[in-house]
């Protein structure tokens, strides 16, 4: 198991490398990566990334909406110890590397709109002090068992691909969320579960043979205070357990559920304050 490495880490002025909006193609220069305590690179053309930065200081890493970039080098974070803050959304990459273990310390993770990640690497089990992580709007297959090591988790949101066409390739799989994974994230105040609803097929083959198993792990998430669901049948909504105007969650202040295959069929409740 990775554990975090013990750098020397010399006195470096803070510098904070903020380039976003300029139109890149080309990424800064690696001693400018080097030095810098926070990186902002988002909203350029960036379609690649210095290969072995060392960013030994780095906290805040933000890329998004980078939308050429479609792959990051395999040893990319591999001397990065400190970031808390890192965000991919809205880029075009297939995949994480393997080095990804190494953000330890990551406390906010997003990649919403990557719609090319089709799944994520066991290694992300190792970033144990997760609390926000956003996979809304990708296009997951699965969840890796090891998502339930991140126990910290506050909010977690979640979108899958529900192709028909794709069906084929991971069927073999026990579930598209393994059993007892969710059950795990006791801290999660904000859950999101969102599949596509035009995906007839693999609503029903796949995701309503096991929306009754995650249901029932989710009735231990007493922290819930923000859900929402994609729920395949008015069956399955019922397995929530309404009683009277009682709800399993007690702190739940918002959800929203989608119900069946029609993305119009949604029942949803605002805030008290919003009129």
């Amino acid at each position: 198991k990775n554990v975090l490495r013990k750098y020397f880490i010399p006195y470096l002025p803070s510098l904070n490398l903020k380039q976003g909006g300029l139109g890149l193609v080309e990424p800064p220069k690696i001693e400018d990566w080097n030095n810098a305590r926070e990186i902002y690179l988002m909203d350029n053309k960036l379609s690649k990334l210095s290969q072995l930065p060392k960013c030994l200081i780095l906290t805040k890493l933000w890329l998004h909406k980078n939308y050429d970039l479609m792959e990051m080098p395999q040893l990319f974070f591999e001397d990065m110890p400190l970031p808390h803050s890192l965000d991919l959304s809205y880029t075009s990459i297939k995949f994480l590397p393997p080095s990804i273990s190494m953000l330890v310390l990551l406390h906010t993770f997003r990649l919403k709109g990557c719609e090319l990640l089709m799944e994520l690497p066991p290694q992300i089990g190792e970033l144990g002090k997760l609390e926000e992580f956003d996979l809304e709007g990708t296009e997951l297959m699965y969840l890796p068992k090891e998502i339930g090591q991140l126990i910290r988790l506050k909010c977690f949101r979640v979108s899958f691909c529900g192709c028909a066409n794709r069906y084929e390739e991971f069927k073999q799989m026990d579930s598209i969320i393994p059993t007892k994974v969710l059950s795990k994230l006791s801290e999660l105040n904000e859950l999101s579960i969102d599949v596509n609803p035009n995906a007839h097929q693999w609503d029903v083959e796949v995701w309503d043979a096991n929306v009754k198993e995650i249901l029932n792990e989710l009735s231990s998430l007493q922290k819930l205070k923000i859900l929402r669901l994609y729920l395949p049948s008015v069956e399955s909504l019922q397995q929530l357990r309404w009683n009277n105007k009682q709800v399993m969650y007690p702190d739940l202040s918002q959800f929203g559920f989608t119900v069946g295959h029609h993305p119009w069929r949604i029942i949803f409740r605002l805030p008290h304050e919003v009129g």
